[in-house]
């Protein structure tokens, strides 16, 4: 697209949001972006931090073997009886062991490993065995992010199982300096094929989302009007525009951050220039009250109920806008009318951020 913000290959875009993240907060990570290293130059850093947290595990793996108990049901680990998440799994009548996984999620050790010089989903690994990350970084340069152990499911009618979705925002930047950047209203939703759990990491139709790129996968569509009714129903205590509201507040986040300083750390300012991203997040459950969530070392305790918080995986520059296309056909010239023209955001079926 002529007259865009060059201002990062995309071979560079999952290490740039590393880099991005990491100026946000020079703690390991934020509350929606999961501790992520980059293992061409923090491995070192990474294997401490791996050791330590399975170190963290099988110290209270020992406890419960020397006769120390810990429910983990729901409603031991929850004070709230209105919990979503329990209510959901509740409703749902999912599988006992599944539940158990969920529940115990502070006490994994998984994480996803993505070559950043490559898209489509093409490359990533998921693994809980140091031995085979560190053989991994042989093959392409990665990143390696907690996984994502405890995230909201929906529920597949077509399946009878609950699934991993994610969720994809487009972003447009009309300027740097001043920072002027919309969000289009139109997101798209992305789901698994198969019910989640913590096994199998090799199945993709289980642990990945990504299927338009792969013949032997269906790709599942809902629009997203429709994704939030149905969401609606099957978390009757959430609503959607509160869900909403927090991830155009990482949005700003981010991109307040991303503009603060000049390239290469940061965007250029160019007064002929627009910019076009697409960022993709997950949903997760995290404790509210105690803080102590799945992004947080160690295992300090049970939370006092549970909330949903957004986490980003992936932002990209020039995305891939078939889909967009496709279901909705005046989707670019809304685009280009944001961009270029500076038609309002109601003209253009936008939401201005900043």
């Amino acid at each position: 697209m002529a007259g865009l913000h060059a201002s990062r290959s995309a071979s560079g875009t999952k290490n740039a949001t590393t880099a991005t993240t990491t100026e946000l907060n020079r703690q390991l990570t934020t509350d929606w972006y999961p501790v992520t290293f980059n293992l061409v130059y923090e491995l070192p850093q990474f294997v401490a931090y791996f050791q330590r947290k399975q170190q963290e595990i099988e110290a209270q793996e020992n406890v419960e073997d020397n006769g120390g108990h810990i429910d983990s049901s729901d409603q031991k680990r929850c004070s709230d009886q209105n919990c979503p998440r329990c209510t959901f799994y509740r409703v749902r009548e999912e599988p006992s062991e599944l539940r158990k996984a969920l529940n115990a999620a502070q006490r994994h050790n998984i994480w996803i490993l993505k070559p950043w010089n490559t898209g489509r989903g093409f490359g990533i690994t998921i693994s809980n065995n140091l031995d085979q990350i560190i053989r991994l970084c042989d093959t392409n340069p990665l990143i390696a992010s907690r996984y994502v152990t405890d995230p909201v499911l929906f529920y597949r009618d077509d399946l009878n199982a609950s699934v991993k979705f994610d969720v994809r925002y487009v972003i447009l930047l009309r300027s740097v300096h001043p920072l002027k950047l919309f969000v289009s209203n139109v997101f798209w939703l992305r789901f698994a094929n198969q019910s989640f759990d913590l096994n199998d990491f090799d199945n993709y139709g289980r642990h990945f989302t990504v299927m338009n790129y792969r013949e032997d996968q269906e790709l599942k569509h809902i629009n997203c009007d429709e994704f939030i009714q149905m969401f609606e129903q099957q978390y009757p205590s959430v609503a959607w525009s509160s869900i909403q509201a927090d991830i155009f507040r990482l949005l700003v986040d981010i991109f307040t951050t991303a503009c603060t300083h000049p390239a290469p750390k940061g965007i250029t300012a160019s007064p002929q220039s627009r910019a076009l991203y697409a960022i993709d997040l997950m949903l997760e459950w995290s404790s509210d009250g105690s803080g102590e969530g799945d992004a947080n070392i160690g295992l300090k305790g049970l939370p006092a109920t549970h909330r949903i918080s957004p986490v980003v995986f992936e932002i990209n520059y020039s995305p891939d806008c078939r889909r967009a296309c496709k279901y909705y056909p005046e989707f670019f010239n809304h685009v280009f009318g944001c961009l270029f023209l500076d038609d309002p955001p109601e003209k253009c079926n936008m939401t201005q951020l900043v």
